[in-house]
């Protein structure tokens, strides 16, 4: 190709592209005379409505600008085609093994009624979303989240406690009050009530076995099991942070320890008795009585 060829070559491109810019320019500021909202699936090269994309992206072109651009549209996907396909796959029914698996994934929701049963302390607050100052009681799902912060603060600070298994520590937490979904809580100063406490959490837990799903039904009564046999040293740890979270718990209401029994006589025998094993507990649990004893706790 000659000089003359290729120069008259450039000019015909230029002038293409120059078509292309002017119409991109006059087709935009015609969509601001006529205050055409920008939608989702517009042009890139003029902001008109798309027609057409490359197939695998999201670059999306009107057809005259696609025309222009590519020459032809054999090698572009249909707004219509491509939408048609998302739709279709909306549209398709879960198999036989999708909706089995979905409805046992749906049993997780049984774990979640903790949220709902109440316990014997409080827990007050300011809701800032509602602007509604709420008295109200702590709930058993509230408990076991600070029991787990709890035990995280003793298992990473205490030597005593550093070759525990932390993973079964924190799963025995989890899972050591699930029998109050059907129980209801028993408080530690209900005595009478307590007598037959054990018996009617080991029912529950073989209920909800059945109810959780499959991953957890005999994982449920293991933990269980083991929490309540206090052999091992994450079940003896566990039942002391449990113990040891209802007390710290009512630090931030004084006024509760008095009208519900707590003097310090009986704080010691209902809760003592878990901490004995331990020499980091008993001390933790001796400076915690002296803490309640000189601010007047006990006197309230």
């Amino acid at each position: 190709m000659g000089l003359k060829e290729s120069l008259m070559e450039l000019q015909e491109k230029e002038k293409r592209y120059a078509k292309i810019s002017i119409r991109r320019e006059v087709k935009k500021e015609l969509a601001k005379i006529k205050k055409v909202r920008p939608k989702e699936n517009k042009c890139i090269m003029c902001g008109e409505k798309a027609e057409y994309s490359i197939k695998g992206s999201n670059d999306w072109y009107c057809k005259d600008c696609a025309i222009e651009y590519f020459g032809d549209l054999d090698n572009l996907e249909k707004l219509h085609d491509k939408n048609l396909k998302k739709s279709t796959d909306k549209k398709k029914p879960m198999t036989a093994e999708e909706n089995k698996r979905f409805k046992n994934f749906l049993k997780i929701l049984e774990i979640y009624k903790l949220k709902k049963v109440p316990r014997n302390s409080s827990n007050n607050y300011f809701d800032e979303k509602d602007n509604v100052k709420y008295k109200r009681r702590e709930t058993t799902a509230e408990h076991i989240y600070s029991s787990l912060r709890l035990a995280d603060f003793f298992l990473s600070s205490e030597k005593e406690f550093s070759k525990l298994d932390k993973v079964k520590v924190y799963e025995l937490l989890m899972y050591h009050d699930d029998a109050e979904i059907i129980t209801g809580d028993i408080g530690i100063a209900e005595r009478d009530k307590r007598l037959k406490k054990e018996q009617q959490e080991k029912n529950a837990v073989q209920i909800l076995s059945k109810k959780y799903p499959k991953q957890m039904n005999s994982k449920i009564v293991l933990l269980d099991d083991e929490y309540h046999e206090r052999i091992t040293p994450e079940s003896k740890f566990a039942c002391a942070i449990d113990r040891m979270d209802g007390i710290i718990h009512e630090l931030q209401y004084p006024g509760d320890w008095g009208p519900k029994g707590f003097d310090e006589k009986n704080t010691v025998a209902w809760f003592g008795e878990a901490f004995k094993y331990s020499k980091t507990f008993k001390e933790y649990f001796r400076d915690t009585i002296r803490y309640l004893r000189e601010n007047g706790y006990f006197d309230r």
